[in-house]
Parts: structure tokens; C-alpha cells; sequence
């Protein structure tokens, strides 16, 4: 008897042992915790998307907040055009990417460590990351799998395809001061602006 419970406990030890070695190697949670890593982080692979991103108007995002940018617009909703509102946490949940977040820009407070001024340098504006998703994770799968699937990347935080919803957590009414009254957010029509979406880039492979 005590020979037969030594077996089964082998025998669970190794089933175990092989699923951490799966786990190891694709995506088995969408539970986890996922970290920014940055427009620096991606471009590595996606070099020409993040050269067509820059000109766009998500990446000069956080240029809009400070004094003396758009002033006009500003005076239009009642915001005053010298003020920096580059502090304000309400317009930074939009205007960066990540903000509060693991690797993201991080919270307004007197003064930030050498690792959050790199942060708060890496996800100025809105990021490849505010629409596809932190990509701690996915990225490194990416490098390693040539061949994954969607649903795996999906699974680590990956953000596929990009939709309204994805959008409309800024692009709304709600909480948006220069919304004018009646806003609705879209979707195809801010698409198809050339100044807001970067270029798409076919893939290398099918996916």
C-alpha cells in the first residue's frame, strides 16, 4: 500500500514538473500582471510603425496639456490656456500611457526617482501600449515564437485587434473637458485619419 501511494505521488510530481515546463514556454494566464515597457520596447520589431506613430497626433499627446498649446481650444471649454496641466492627474490618465501603472508614467508627486523620470520620458503621449495593451510579456513571447497565435498573445496582455472599446476609455463625453456637448466617439472615422492612426505594416508572417 505505502509502495502504491509512493508511486502516485511520482507520478503527480511529474505531471507537474512537465506542466511548469509548458507554462515556461506559451502563455497559460490572463490573470497576471502586465507591465509597460515603453514605444522604445516595440520598436525594436516595429520600427517602421513607430517612425509613422511619431508624427501622429496620440504621440504629441502630452504637448496639447502644456501652457500655451492650443490656447484657442482651451479658451473655447473654459480651461485657461497659460495653465500646465501637464501636472494634473485627470488630463495624464490620457495624455500618457500607463499612468499609475508597473512600468508606466508614473503618479504626480514632488519628485521622482531616476527610474520614474525614464518612465515618465518612455510613455509620454499615447503609446503603442494605451491601444495594444502592456507589453511586458507578449513582447518577450513574440521574440521568441515566430509562430504564435492571437489567442496566445491576447492571453499576456496583448490588445488584438484594436477596437472602440479600446478607445473610448478617453474618447468619450464623460470626464473630457473639450468634448463638445453631444460628443460620440467614431471609431471609423478616427481610423481613417491619417494625423491620428500610424501606418499599418504588413506582418512578417501570418498569425
Amino acid at each position: 500500500m505505502k509502495r502504491h501511494w509512493v508511486t502516485t505521488l511520482a507520478l503527480v510530481g511529474a505531471v507537474f514538473a512537465i506542466l511548469a515546463l509548458v507554462s515556461d514556454q506559451r502563455p497559460v494566464s490572463a490573470e497576471d500582471d502586465f507591465a509597460f515597457i515603453g514605444p522604445d520596447g516595440c520598436k525594436k520589431c516595429h520600427f517602421k510603425t513607430y517612425r509613422s506613430w511619431k508624427k501622429t497626433v496620440h504621440a504629441k499627446a502630452m504637448d496639447i496639456l502644456k501652457p500655451g498649446e492650443k490656447a484657442e481650444v482651451k479658451t473655447k471649454f473654459k480651461l485657461d490656456p497659460q495653465k500646465d496641466y501637464t501636472q494634473d492627474p485627470a488630463c495624464l490618465q490620457c495624455h500618457v500611457t500607463g499612468y499609475g501603472k508597473p512600468g508606466g508614467y508614473p503618479e504626480v508627486k514632488d519628485s521622482w526617482t531616476d527610474d520614474e523620470k525614464d518612465r515618465a520620458k518612455d510613455n509620454d503621449g499615447v503609446g503603442c501600449e494605451a491601444c495594444h495593451g502592456p507589453g511586458e510579456k507578449y513582447a518577450e513571447f513574440k521574440k521568441d515564437h515566430e509562430d504564435y497565435k492571437r489567442d496566445e498573445i491576447a492571453k499576456l496582455g496583448m490588445k488584438v485587434p484594436v477596437t472602440a472599446e479600446n478607445c473610448t476609455g478617453c474618447h468619450r463625453a464623460e470626464g473630457n473637458p473639450t468634448a463638445p456637448e453631444g460628443y460620440t466617439f467614431n471609431f471609423e472615422e478616427m481610423k481613417a485619419k491619417s494625423d491620428a492612426i500610424h501606418e499599418h505594416v504588413p506582418l512578417k508572417h501570418e498569425h
